[in-house]
């Protein structure tokens, strides 16, 4: 089972944060990952690295031995930690989007106290310049498959990370 939750959150010590979604994860068995909403092309994307990140650790073709890294560097399309890091969130006002990978109404609900629930999954042009940097998608490729295709770049940067090795 696959939740995606929304919104703003704000982190005072990154390791603290980091310690409580380890601890939920723990306790209730379950992945969970946050990400930096302005680098998320909507919610294709993420199921796409879901999805993805899970074959991978089934098939032992894995990068990271932890899941829900796994995850992120799917939906960062770079194979290395470090670069997929730069994906996720840090100290100070996030707009986010946290996965939770795993039934939990008790994980769930935990996560959920810990954002400001707001819309900040679905792509939009505010996110267009940071997705673009992120994801090293060019004008020219842009302007071969429309503005309206930015998602479905970002789509082709997650596939490709099984082909790239």
């Amino acid at each position: 089972m696959l939740t995606i939750l929304e919104g703003v959150v704000e982190i005072e010590d990154l390791k603290v944060f980091l310690d409580e979604i380890k601890r939920i994860s723990g306790e209730y068995g379950v992945v969970i990952q946050f990400f930096d909403a302005g680098k998320v092309a909507g919610e294709s994307h993420l199921r796409c690295a879901v999805k993805k990140g899970v074959r991978s650790i089934e098939s032992g073709e894995n990068i990271s031995s932890d899941p829900a890294m796994e995850i992120l560097l799917y939906a960062s399309g770079k194979r290395q930690i470090n670069k997929a890091l730069s994906m996720g969130v840090k100290a100070g006002r996030n707009d986010v989007v946290a996965i939770i990978l795993g039934k939990s109404e008790g994980a769930i609900e935990e996560v959920k106290g810990m954002i400001t629930q707001r819309p900040v999954l679905k792509y939009s042009n505010s996110k267009r310049e940071s997705i673009m940097n992120f994801f090293d998608i060019t004008e020219a490729e842009v302007e071969v498959v429309g503005e309206d295709r930015i998602p479905d770049l970002v789509m082709e940067r997650v596939v490709m990370l099984d082909i790239i090795k």
